[in-house]
């Protein structure tokens, strides 16, 4: 009785631990904050690049900034960071459309948009990637390390902490089922109960009455 007892409060500390991590208030000081602080320290010529060969390297350059500056990576050579800008474009520039990079590139010569345009998109898009890789790490390290026993009791942690929010259907499956959907079932009920606090929110504030001098 004693080591079920320890089981889950070691689920509902592994739980906790989880949810801290993907915070937005703490994602935004710890992996955002960063990032925004080094790119106002970036400094590029104003005038759109005149080849591609110029536009990509001030893009590397940008990189070699961001990580240089936030101690991400001490050495990132420019031929590193010319394909990584290459990888973020084409995960998240336009949605990550095909050929991101020549679509940045295309921004980056249009009057109307600049380079100055295309290295705030840039910048978006490293710390969106940053985002997954950090999520990535939260639960290889947190859940998928987990013997399956302990796994079990997370997932019956989950339905203690958000029954309200989990549908009948899904409270009624047995943990067994669900130990390989944690992850998922996580990040739905964040999301959630992320919208959920907002609506709470904006009632509190709607219905506040006005106060007069």
């Amino acid at each position: 009785m004693n080591g079920r007892s320890d089981g889950a409060q070691q689920a509902e500390r592994i739980i906790a631990e989880v949810v801290a991590l993907l915070d937005e208030k703490w994602i935004a000081r710890h992996l955002d904050g960063p990032i925004d602080d080094a790119f106002r320290t970036f400094r590029v010529n104003p005038e759109t690049p005149v080849s591609f060969e110029g536009f990509m390297h001030t893009l590397s350059e940008l990189l070699v900034h961001l990580h240089h500056e936030t101690g991400s990576c001490l050495f990132f050579p420019e031929k590193v960071a010319f394909a990584e800008v290459v990888r973020i474009l084409e995960l998240t520039y336009q949605g990550g459309a095909p050929n991101g990079y020549e679509m940045a590139y295309l921004d980056a010569r249009n009057p109307a948009l600049g380079m100055g345009a295309v290295l705030k998109r840039t910048v978006e898009g490293l710390k969106a990637v940053q985002r997954q890789k950090h999520m990535h790490w939260v639960f290889v390290t947190h859940i998928s390390a987990c013997d399956w026993p302990v796994k079990c009791q997370i997932v019956e942690a989950i339905k203690k902490r958000w029954g309200l929010l989990l549908p009948q259907s899904i409270r009624e499956i047995p943990p067994q089922t669900l130990s390989n959907e944690i992850p998922d079932l996580i990040m739905a009920l964040c999301r959630a109960q992320m919208v959920v606090n907002r609506i709470c929110t904006g009632v509190a504030n709607f219905h506040r009455p006005e106060t007069t001098a």
